[in-house]
């Protein structure tokens, strides 16, 4: 990933506008009031879903880090600084709301359901900086801390 300062600050204020929207429709949603055209997610989701989605997150952390203790590729662990901190958060908020929202296939039964994920998946994995870069173009980089990332997200 370019660390650029000014690419960071632009991506984090998509994310923010992109959370805005969210919690906007989320918002009209609860009061009564739901946008026919709302982002994906925004509605209410019991303490028990809520509960179950952080709980899942943690587990997924948690093995992720093991795997990485256990491959030995944990050291490939690199700095993070606050401004990339942001940016990670504000990329998960856009990331789910796209790639778990929007390019997911509804209505046309269980097989696309299925094929959506998986697309939306691969395409989601390649964009990460584990799997390729973008520095001289678009390449892969096939490695194996990339590969068992991408496993863990596929998983998500």
């Amino acid at each position: 990933m370019n660390e650029h300062p000014l690419l960071l600050l632009l991506m984090i204020g998509a994310g923010v506008y992109v959370a805005y929207l969210w919690r906007s429709d989320f918002q009209a949603a609860q009061a009564g009031r739901p946008n026919p055209g709302a982002l994906p997610g925004a509605a209410p989701a019991s303490r028990r879903m809520l509960i179950l989605a952080a709980g899942g997150a943690l587990a997924l952390l948690a093995l992720e880090t093991w795997g990485e203790i256990r491959l030995g590729i944990a050291s490939e662990q690199s700095r993070l600084t606050l401004l990339f901190a942001i940016y990670t958060l504000s990329a998960a908020i856009v990331e789910e709301v796209i790639f778990r929202g929007y390019l997911v296939i509804r209505g046309r039964g269980t097989g696309m359901r299925w094929v959506g994920i998986l697309a939306a998946s691969a395409v989601f994995a390649l964009l990460h900086p584990l799997l390729s870069k973008w520095e001289e173009g678009f390449q892969l980089t096939l490695g194996l801390k990339g590969w068992f990332i991408t496993m863990q997200h596929i998983g998500h």
